[in-house]
């Protein structure tokens, strides 16, 4: 009991418990609605975000909190949603206010809160939690010794991969239906997918450099992953090529000396 209690005590003392804007985030709670401390601290929500605000939308935005308060549409129900199984519970907070924004004037059939939707959004974008902490450890298996060149958008990409194969409890060859990628033939939109990776982030380099400093498309990749996908593309380019020579030699008449040689040999091929 008594760690408890130094536990509290020393939370109490390095928490910010009392800063005025964390304090002020109990306006988003959908129980204080129509209490005067939440104009209040809606009031300081929006001075201290005025910097997302034009001026026409700082004298907006303290109509709309007035109009909040007091919102005859805004029901008890709309705390309520249905789970899966049917049955009443209360919804998270962004479900809540994405129904509040969604109600519209009876008169003009424009949104009610189009400038409050907007300081909202910003206060529940703040991460909160051991989110941010997650996502630091997940970018620790991201930036390994070879992606330390990569850009803010790719790694973006391997991340947004990375938790869609987590959320799906499948491996990259599962999310295309090999099972076991050493016998199971591996998907062909995979392959195609691998081999135009390298295409693909050389035209990105192309829309984010300028015309003074162009980078050469034949430029040598500086990953060991990047290697592997141009030598997988080179080979498919090789292959597509080598295909093509031979549908333009099939299409051109034969020599005369392969004619008559064939005609030696097997006429009847010759013939056909």
């Amino acid at each position: 009991m008594k760690a408890y209690t130094n536990t509290a005590q020393h939370m109490k003392q390095k928490l910010p418990l009392k800063n005025s804007y964390l304090i002020s985030f109990t306006a988003l709670d959908p129980e204080l609605k129509g209490k005067t401390s939440t104009i209040l601290a809606f009031e300081k929500l929006s001075s201290f975000m005025s910097h997302i605000f034009s001026d026409n939308e700082k004298s907006k935005v303290e109509a709309e909190i007035r109009l909040y308060q007091s919102d005859i549409d805004i029901t008890k129900e709309m705390l309520y949603t249905s789970d899966e199984s049917g049955n009443q519970v209360k919804c998270t907070i962004d479900k809540y206010w994405s129904k509040v924004f969604n109600l519209k004037d009876d008169f003009t059939n424009d949104y009610k809160y189009p400038t409050l939707a907007k300081l909202v959004k910003a206060c529940l974008s703040c991460f909160h939690g051991p989110l941010v902490e997650n996502a630091l450890n997940l970018m620790d298996t991201l930036v390994t010794d070879y992606r330390t060149s990569l850009k803010i958008d790719s790694l973006d990409a391997v991340q947004t991969i990375k938790y869609d194969l987590m959320a799906s409890k499948e491996t990259s060859c599962e999310k295309y239906g090999s099972k076991n990628p050493m016998t199971d033939p591996i998907h062909k939109d995979l392959l195609l997918n691998m081999n135009r990776s390298w295409k693909t982030y050389q035209e990105d380099l192309k829309t984010c450099i300028s015309d003074e400093s162009p980078i050469k498309v034949s430029e040598k990749p500086s990953t060991l992953a990047e290697k592997q996908t141009a030598s997988t593309s080179a080979c498919a380019v090789l292959e597509e090529i080598s295909s093509t020579v031979n549908e333009e030699n099939k299409s051109q008449p034969s020599c005369n000396y392969e004619v008559h040689h064939k005609r030696k040999t097997s006429p009847q091929t010759s013939e056909n």
